[in-house]
């Protein structure tokens, strides 16, 4: 299953809302740029699992 698009996609959106969240609590770019890196794992992780259901339910 190819993610490519989606997960440029939730990248923007989770940079976005993070953004907004960087704005409204005053977090440091630093900190910005690892909760998103810590989101892209969590996508990435959750995508993961959803590929081992649907291999699962193909069997």
């Amino acid at each position: 299953i190819d993610y490519g698009d989606d997960m440029e996609y939730l990248e923007d959106l989770v940079g976005m809302l993070l953004t907004n969240i960087n704005d409204g609590m005053g977090l440091t770019v630093a900190n910005l740029s690892k909760e998103k890196e810590n989101k892209k794992v969590a996508v990435k992780a959750r995508v993961s699992e959803l590929e081992d259901l649907l291999n699962h339910l193909k069997e």
